[in-house]
């Protein structure tokens, strides 16, 4: 793994409070944490998991709102962690040792620069992937009003605009989380010594707590140009203006999703368990590279199907070897590719080259 990928991120003991973690997020600006249970990785605890998080954040402790992105080895290949990026939508990877101890994390903002070969990027715009119509407020809005927006329209940040709809800020869900938090030095004042009606923080205005002044782009600015910005500043996301108009969004996650290639109907995968379903999308995307090379030689049909089945099995102190066969059915006429009692698809020990090597071979038989 390319060690720029790596982060060191802030560590939580399971059993500490969320109010501790808020504190040591605020110092260091970051909008994640890692958990941990003694020395064994526990969980992560992110924005996405705070957005409808209500309770006292005193009262918490961090191990009630965990959850399990999918994990990265040491060696772990760039083409991998971009697979496993896109079968989540939290923000960081927790790289573990052979231990389960934490060593890192892949923040995505940081996988941003392995996007940067991706082809489904070279030559769009910012208006190509942007999210159109963002879902906004205006900066006199209350802190309620946001979080009901949030929950309502099933987002994790809202642009804030003014009286003209003017971007002058954005507000994330962990803004919400952390930042809107009542002084305990007021509260026990009030109760303790004289009758002042508290302030309810959520009829506070958004302004108190959003992220101001906006980095904003061009619909125009080549993406790759948005790639670079958001990785440089550490963003997740660039509000896109039209001279002074808001136009859309732009997050890492549109980013990540114009990679994904879409399934073709007439292909299926079979016996793909557990972690091996991170890297649907990418064989998705390799088979469908075969049938459209085998579209341009043969006039397949609309029932026309390409099945590809894979098992797996371990070697100890080994990775996970494939065992890949597939199956092609032209005009009702079967092909089939079973490399049974064949040790061709175990020499990489790689899921996709033993689909790739099973695939090639199926098209020469076809074609033949």
């Amino acid at each position: 793994m390319n060690e720029s990928l790596l982060e060191e991120p802030l560590t939580v003991d399971a059993n500490d409070s969320l109010s501790k973690a808020f504190g040591q997020l605020q110092k260091r600006k970051d909008d994640y944490f890692v958990v941990l249970d003694g020395k064994t990785y526990a969980g992560v605890v992110d924005s996405r998991v705070l957005r409808d998080f209500f309770s006292d954040p005193s009262k918490t402790k961090a191990k009630t709102v965990v959850v399990h992105p999918p994990t990265l080895s040491e060696d772990e290949s760039d083409e991998e962690i971009v697979r496993k990026l896109l079968a989540t939508r939290h923000k960081v990877l927790p790289v573990l040792d052979k231990n389960d101890r934490v060593v890192g994390v892949v923040p995505r903002w940081k996988a941003l620069s392995l996007l940067r070969q991706s082809p489904h990027l070279h030559g769009k715009k910012v208006s190509d992937l942007m999210s159109k119509d963002p879902v906004s407020v205006p900066e006199s809005a209350t802190i309620a009003q946001a979080r009901h927006a949030m929950k309502e329209e099933h987002v994790f940040r809202l642009v804030v605009v003014d009286s003209k709809k003017r971007p002058v800020g954005v507000l994330s869900a962990f803004d919400l989380a952390t930042r809107v938090q009542a002084d305990p030095k007021d509260a026990r004042r009030q109760y303790f010594y004289f009758p002042t009606p508290s302030i309810r923080v959520d009829e506070e205005p958004v302004q108190s707590v959003m992220s101001s002044p906006v980095l904003s782009v061009s619909p125009d600015l080549p993406v790759m140009e948005a790639v670079e910005l958001l990785s440089k500043r550490n963003f997740s996301s660039l509000v896109v203006q039209s001279g002074e108009t808001l136009s859309g969004i732009l997050t890492q996650r549109d980013l990540f999703n114009a990679c994904v290639v879409p399934e073709k109907a007439n292909i299926r995968f079979l016996g793909l368990t557990g972690e091996e379903h991170i890297f649907k999308a990418s064989l998705e995307s390799l088979a469908a590279k075969y049938w459209d090379k085998l579209e341009a030689r043969v006039d397949l049909q609309p029932d026309d199907e390409l099945v590809v089945s894979i098992k797996s099995k371990h070697r100890e102190g080994k990775k996970r070897e494939y065992l890949v066969s597939s199956r092609l059915t032209v005009k009702g006429r079967v092909y089939a590719m079973n490399p049974k009692d064949t040790q061709e698809h175990f020499k990489n020990w790689d899921l996709q080259q033993a689909v790739k090597e099973s695939l090639e071979a199926l098209i020469r038989t076809v074609l033949r």
